[in-house]
């Protein structure tokens, strides 16, 4: 008798015989879909409906398009590799066609055209191909008393220029094949009426259109400068930047700095952005080439104001003050940013302390809309005052020292009351200071502090003398070589790179005793179910952690190599190492006063960790 036409859930079917219920119909996924069907199902029309269903369900989920791609884009590299890697054993040349320069020229270019033919790849995995070619020209040379001078000047150059027009793929693998022989000690060559040939079929074919960066390795690897007159050379590459490039980066010390300064001559009279495109060739070849910056005012002035225009968004507006210092050029760039970019109060903060030498430096609507402006307020001046305190003393952790036990040490006397202060604790806290310089000036270690239970040390490394260094050598030594003190630090991997850079790079070959309070500070996080990744992992978060107040940071980007530091400045350095300490005693679950039970506690915490 039919069953009685009651509402059913969908993975029910309503007759045995009756087509079963669209899949796209049901709310539930399809590997759900078929367990409800597998747990309800009865009899042979069931068993039919829940095979494909179960196998739905195991089926695998589809892979990624992009880790397909990347797959399959792997596979077909290496076979393109095996494929020419084949073609490349095949090939052969004939060794007495190499005697006639037109024979051997054809010689060579049926090679690379016919090996282009079978390699029916894309031609991207050409190196193979490339090694033969160079083993098989370089061993025929060899059989019929060629020098590798004779090898470019008869056989591979000639072949270049006859094979430029048309231009095909074999062209790149000849000329890959000249890499592959070409040695640095074997240029120049001495044979100056061959030399000069050379540089003639150069000229011709090479000196114009997209060839020209063929003609640009040529000329700097062949050592083909001396035939060339400058100015002339100088109007070929820069017709194309690229060719300039490599000439540059391949030529030697002496024609580097002449094409350089040649390049940076030409930026008189040009617009504004023009010249600013040949400042930043010029910067990034001064780079590549490692040449000397000093050598170079005009590009050097132009990275520290390009640098300026970013550092001054990125730090407050008295640490951008003394970046700036004594540069009147910058200090008017700085109050030109923070107006553009509506911070106002900033700008006519910084503008009323360089009042008189900034009026004829700023645009003139500038002028007036600062002129205009009303005075800050007495709270906004007060808050940037320069005092020794953070920024914000009510809600940021200060220094639990008097201003007088920070000690500026810079003679060698000073620095040895600080060996001792060491040998003298069970735990010290330490930390480095380098300023953030751009990517033109190298930066360089500015001060050290050093932190004991009743001092704070800050050791100036901006220039220190003979003396200095030496006694700057042994206290690093006496913190860093030996198990005592023990060394409280944060994320010091960045201060031993910092510190390796340096004359003390020795100093730092061998660590001994060293607590990095970042990686107890994780265990902690990790423990409290609070492990999120890398937020909140640096020391202002963990100073809240441990002792309620957080740090102020303000101060992290300043200008470390200024003298003299401020005074804002002297209270963060001296309370960046000094905080160790308390985070340290703090973890530990001891007083500070017990240096020796921090330091335990804290070595057993080590030891556990590792």
């Amino acid at each position: 008798s039919p069953r009685p036409s009651t509402p059913r859930p969908p993975w029910r079917p309503r007759r045995a015989d009756s087509p079963p219920r669209s899949l796209a119909r049901s709310p539930l996924p399809p590997r759900e879909h078929g367990r409800r069907l597998g747990r309800e199902g009865r009899g042979d029309a069931m068993d039919e409906l829940v095979g494909p269903l179960r196998a739905y369900g195991r089926r695998r989920e589809p892979v990624c398009k992009v880790a397909v791609t990347g797959r399959r884009r792997r596979q077909e590299a290496r076979e393109s590799k095996i494929e020419a890697a084949g073609v490349a054993q095949d090939m052969v040349l004939d060794v007495a066609a190499l005697l006639q320069a037109r024979s051997g020229i054809a010689a060579l270019v049926g090679l690379a055209e016919n090996a282009m033919l079978r390699l029916k790849s894309t031609g991207a995995h050409i190196g193979p191909v490339a090694h033969r070619i160079a083993e098989l020209v370089g061993g025929a040379a060899h059989k019929v008393g060629w020098t590798v001078h004779e090898l470019f000047a008869k056989l591979l150059v000639p072949t270049l220029a006859a094979m430029r027009s048309p231009k095909s793929r074999a062209f790149g693998v000849v000329l890959a094949a000249g890499k592959v022989l070409w040695a640095t000690e074997n240029w120049p060559d001495l044979d100056q009426q061959r030399a000069e040939g050379v540089a003639e079929v150069v000229t011709a074919h090479f000196f114009s259109g997209p060839d020209l960066t063929t003609g640009a390795w040529l000329v700097a690897h062949l050592r083909l400068e001396a035939y060339f007159v400058l100015e002339d050379l100088f109007t070929a590459l820069r017709q194309n930047m690229q060719a300039f490039r490599i000439y540059c980066a391949n030529a030697p010390a002496q024609m580097q700095r002449r094409m350089l300064h040649r390049l940076l001559e030409c930026t008189d009279g040009l617009e504004r952005s023009q010249r600013r495109e040949i400042l930043s060739i010029g910067a990034d070849l001064i780079t590549l080439c490692k040449l000397d910056r000093e050598e170079f005012p005009m590009v050097a002035r132009y990275k520290a104001i390009n640098w300026m225009c970013y550092m001054v968004h990125k730090v407050p507006w008295w640490v951008a003050e003394d970046y700036a210092h004594g540069d009147t050029e910058l200090l008017a760039l700085c109050v030109d940013q923070l107006a553009s970019v509506g911070r106002l109060e900033d700008s006519i903060l910084l503008f009323r302390r360089h009042e008189q030498e900034l009026v004829g430096r700023l645009p003139p609507a500038v002028l007036l809309r600062l002129q205009a402006a009303a005075t800050p307020c007495e709270s906004a001046a007060a808050s940037t005052a320069d005092r020794f305190a953070p920024r914000d003393p009510e809600a940021s952790v200060a220094l639990a020292l008097p201003e007088g036990s920070v000690i500026w040490a810079d003679t060698e006397e000073l620095i040895q009351e600080a060996v001792s202060a060491v040998r003298a604790s069970p735990v010290v806290g330490v930390d480095l200071e380098w300023s953030a310089l751009g990517d033109w000036l190298d930066c360089s270690l500015a001060l050290l502090q050093v932190a004991v239970c009743d001092r704070v040390f800050l050791v100036d490394l901006a220039a220190p003398s003979p003396a200095v260094r030496d006694a700057v050598d042994a206290l690093l030594r006496a913190i860093l070589a030996t198990p005592r003190p023990l060394v409280l630090c944060f994320a010091f991997r960045n201060d031993l790179r910092e510190l390796a850079r340096s004359p003390w790079a020795a100093c730092c070959k061998e660590l001994r005793g060293l607590c990095d309070l970042q990686m107890l500070g994780d265990e902690e996080r990790a423990a409290s179910g609070d492990a999120d990744g890398f937020v909140g992992r640096g020391l202002a978060a963990l100073v809240a952690r441990t002792l309620g107040r957080p740090l102020c940071k303000a101060e992290q980007r300043s200008c470390w190599h200024r003298r003299p530091l401020r005074a804002a400045q002297l209270h963060y350095a001296a309370l960046d190492a000094f905080v160790l300490l308390q985070v340290g005693a703090a973890i530990a679950g001891r007083p500070m006063a017990e240096a020796e039970a921090v330091a335990a506690a804290l070595e057993l915490r080590l030891a556990a960790a590792r």
